[in-house]
């Protein structure tokens, strides 16, 4: 069942702010959901509105303030059908997208190692090469409180690496190599006081 149909609030979505690198938000190791309450939903469906306001394939609950294990996800923008030769995940998911998973888990890395770039909506305008494995094998529940579970590659593969890791407080520029993190060190040291400036502003 698509994501929309589960959600039948009416009215305006409100946009989440993005919570930049720096704030201790992104450090956490976010909380299991066990209830699909309504406001998990009103939740998911912000986040989905939030996701496309800020031009993201995929979000993570941490990054609008909320430590909880929610993603949404969204790789697959065109309504032709996904391919036969496409990963099983992809034909799972792919019909269902926009998609908020909750409690995800890569429950195996397979294949090789491939690197590309990265960018986040965490950090504006800072891209890197970041290494992840060519395919994971995932599960996860959707709103409706089905569990899913399936092999995914390409980019649905490293969207739910990257997404895992913010519910792990972890963050693309931790996967980087040593030499390629150097690159972006400045703009990464630059954003950083910036947020903690904006944190300290917002506390007086």
């Amino acid at each position: 069942m698509a994501f929309m149909e589960l959600f039948n609030g009416g009215g305006k979505k409100r946009i989440l702010p993005i919570c930049h690198y720096g704030h201790p938000v992104l450090e956490k190791v976010a909380a299991p959901i066990a209830d699909i309450t309504p406001e998990i939903r009103l939740f998911a469906a912000e986040m989905i509105e939030s996701m496309y306001e800020h031009d993201g394939v995929g979000l993570a609950a941490p990054q609008v303030g909320e430590s909880l294990r929610l993603i949404t996800i969204d790789t697959w923008h065109s309504d032709d059908p996904v391919p036969e030769t496409a990963s099983y995940g992809d034909r799972l998911l792919a019909p269902l997208m926009p998609v908020a998973l909750l409690n995800l888990e890569i429950l195996e890395f397979r294949g090789g190692e491939v690197t590309a770039e990265e960018g986040c909506l965490s950090f504006p305008q800072i891209y890197g090469d970041v290494p992840r494995s060519e395919k994971v094998v995932f599960k996860a529940q959707l709103l409706d409180g089905a569990v899913v579970s399936g092999e995914a590659d390409g980019l649905l593969a490293r969207c739910l690496q990257h997404e895992l890791d913010h519910l792990n407080g972890v963050v693309f520029p931790d996967r980087m190599t040593d030499a390629d993190r150097a690159v972006i060190d400045k703009p990464l040291k630059a954003l950083k006081k910036a947020t903690l400036k904006q944190l300290d502003k917002q506390r007086q």
